[in-house]
């Protein structure tokens, strides 16, 4: 069974830790309770390796070097898996592409520099783009 869950996802250039993250927006739409209006956008928080973005790609064998990232994807209970792994896919593949993991780390770092209340009013901005 997993040869086949294995091939379905290398025909479709996912991985299976994508197909992971597709099952769980997925169950979001049988597990969440929603006063209506109910909204069909829903954000999921993942950790992120960021051992990839260091030289050669090396740590001491212990290190907890992790981002996160907040994908967020329009979902709808009438439509198809294939339908929704489509669209998470778009969505993880765009923050793979744009330096997944990072923007939460330099947010980190931020913080340690900045005061609490112009940081708020950063990140606030932030997600008042990334909902456009």
């Amino acid at each position: 069974m997993i040869e086949k869950l294995i091939r379905w996802t290398k025909d479709r250039r996912a991985t299976i830790n994508g197909v992971l993250v597709i099952a769980f927006f997925r169950s979001l739409l049988y597990s969440t309770i929603c006063m209506e209006p109910s909204l069909s956008l829903r954000m999921v928080g993942i950790t992120v390796d960021l051992r990839r973005y260091l030289p050669k790609k090396t740590t001491s064998s212990i290190c907890n070097l992790s981002g996160m990232e907040m994908p967020i994807v329009e979902l709808y209970d009438v439509e198809s898996f294939e339908v929704t792994f489509n669209r998470v896919k778009r969505e993880m593949d765009s923050l793979k592409n744009n330096l997944q993991g990072i923007s939460s780390a330099a947010r980190m770092e931020l913080m340690a520099k900045t005061g609490l209340s112009a940081l708020r009013e950063k990140l606030n901005s932030s997600m008042k783009k990334r909902f456009k």
